[in-house]
């Protein structure tokens, strides 16, 4: 269960990251128009799959800057990304592999160029292994990609303690 804590926490699920990329500012926008007063932070990160061979890793960080138009410049609220999830060794071939880990270095210097206003929280590094396939002990099962329930009770200490790390001192 999630336990009680001092973040009030909104949830809003998006169409898969394919085909339309311009979707995600939209309705991140439209969240904010609607619970703004509420909302200190956005935070939002892609799915393992919304990473495919034939995308450009810019792509993927144009999204970043267009959320950001819209969070930051427009609505003067923090934005959180998450990075790149890390596939099972047996979707984790060397072009998605090089694809997440230059998407992650790339929100990384994008972070770095707005300080105060992004960050990322970094759940690459908590998820994979040491050859940055997802740790097995991770994922639903050797061939699927999604998270278990352990990923989950990690992620949720690790992302609350991010909280408190980069937010808590925050009016």
């Amino acid at each position: 269960g999630y336990k009680k804590c001092r973040y009030r926490l909104l949830h809003s699920v998006f169409e898969p990251y394919q085909p339309s990329i311009t979707k995600w500012p939209t309705q991140i926008t439209s969240d904010l128009a609607r619970f703004g007063k509420h909302v200190r932070a956005i935070h939002y990160k892609l799915c393992f799959v919304d990473f495919k061979e034939d995308t450009k890793v810019s792509d993927y960080l144009e999204l970043a800057r267009e959320i950001y138009q819209g969070v930051v410049a427009g609505r003067k609220k923090l934005l959180i990304i998450g990075n790149a999830l890390p596939l099972v060794a047996a979707d984790n071939s060397a072009s998605i592999g090089a694809k997440l880990r230059a998407y992650n270095a790339m929100l990384q210097k994008f972070a770095a160029k707005h300080p105060n206003q992004v960050y990322i929280f970094d759940q690459y590094a908590l998820l994979a292994d040491d050859s940055g396939a997802l740790n097995p002990k991770y994922a639903a099962s050797k061939s699927d990609s999604h998270l278990n329930f352990a990923a989950y009770q990690m992620l949720e200490k690790a992302y609350f303690a991010f909280l408190d790390d980069h937010f808590a001192t925050l009016p």
